[in-house]
């Protein structure tokens, strides 16, 4: 990224290079690395899975679908929920590369556990390549909203500088959310833009946006290994034009607040369609069996696929901080 421009604002030219490297407003929500010149997959594998466990995840014995030319490839999960699958890794005897994937979960548990500082110092060696980081920013106030994405793209504000206009693409309604993709599915740099508040159904923050920069390393352009540490730079450069409205007012968000949010809606969600659905059931057996019987009827213990919370995300902090988005959203009556 050497030759992309810096974004620099008109209040202060070096704003960009002062962000606080522990409180950075872009956090990273997807990493593909691999790991070449690895004659032993076994002891590569054990190493990193001793570093993952640290993080609290595990290198799973469950299959991952396997890529052509691979030999093997395993799911890689949270170590207190087996069934929450969070990436994966996989080995090629012809390529001798390890290939590591972490989807949001799985780069979340690493932010909670360090910051990243394990991810950036071990990625930082001479034979590892990023292939693909994904970096994003949550805005709760919807600063730039999708009419706004679109008015942006007319004008041109998202051309190369060169002038050549990216590829656009539109998903969603503006019921459930909308989504714009900025960029060809193969390019180095694609964008997402969407309505995320829609998306999960955040009744009282209908304006949630969510902006990602996707990276993909290509057989021209190959992602800096700065980038995971100078997230801000990379991000808000990507395109100066349309993200310069909020570079100074862009706020940092602790991962426990955004995956909290997150699995409040969702459990908020699920509570909404099972009160619609079972909701008459449900009050039929508090009223044969009373409060406990009731309780031991109708709950079990174990693990959801569909709703899973990561292990920093407590009952207190559930409570007290969404508690009642949770219900505004269980007995919403649209």
């Amino acid at each position: 990224m050497s030759n992309s421009k810096r974004l620099q604002t008109k209040k202060s030219a070096l704003k960009l290079g002062i962000v606080n490297p522990e409180k950075n407003p872009v956090f990273i929500d997807y990493i593909t690395f691999a790991i070449n010149q690895i004659n032993d997959y076994e002891i590569q594998f054990e190493w990193l899975g001793l570093w993952l466990k640290k993080a609290g995840l595990t290198i799973s014995t469950k299959r991952a679908t396997k890529p052509i030319n691979y030999d093997i490839a395993l799911l890689i999960c949270v170590t207190e929920n087996p069934l929450q699958f969070c990436g994966s890794i996989k080995y090629s005897e012809q390529y001798q590369r390890v290939m590591v994937e972490l989807s949001g979960d799985g780069c979340a548990m690493l932010e909670k556990f360090d910051n990243y500082h394990w991810l950036i110092s071990y990625t930082g060696q001479i034979n590892i390549d990023l292939k693909r980081v994904d970096l994003a920013h949550d805005d709760y106030l919807g600063r730039f909203t999708i009419e706004a994405v679109d008015k942006a793209y007319c004008r041109g504000n998202f051309n190369s500088d060169t002038g050549v206009r990216p590829e656009k693409t539109n998903w969603g309604n503006p019921k459930d959310g909308r989504t714009r993709y900025i960029g060809a599915r193969t390019a180095y740099k694609k964008t997402c833009i969407y309505e995320k508040g829609k998306e999960v159904g955040a009744k009282d923050r209908p304006n949630w946006m969510r902006y990602e920069v996707r990276f993909r390393s290509n057989g021209r352009d190959k992602i800096p290994k700065e980038m995971l540490l100078n997230r801000h730079q990379y991000f808000f450069s990507a395109h100066p034009k349309v993200f310069k409205r909020f570079t100074e007012s862009a706020e940092y968000y602790p991962v426990v607040y955004r995956k909290s949010l997150e699995y409040a809606c969702s459990i908020g969600s699920s509570l909404q369609h099972s009160r619609k659905q079972y909701g008459y059931i449900n009050n039929e057996a508090f009223k044969l069996f009373g409060v406990d019987g009731a309780r031991e009827i109708l709950t079990r213990e174990g693990h959801s696929k569909s709703t899973t919370r990561l292990p920093f995300i407590t009952d207190e902090y559930l409570i007290r901080v969404f508690g009642d988005q949770i219900k505004n959203i269980a007995i919403d009556k649209d």
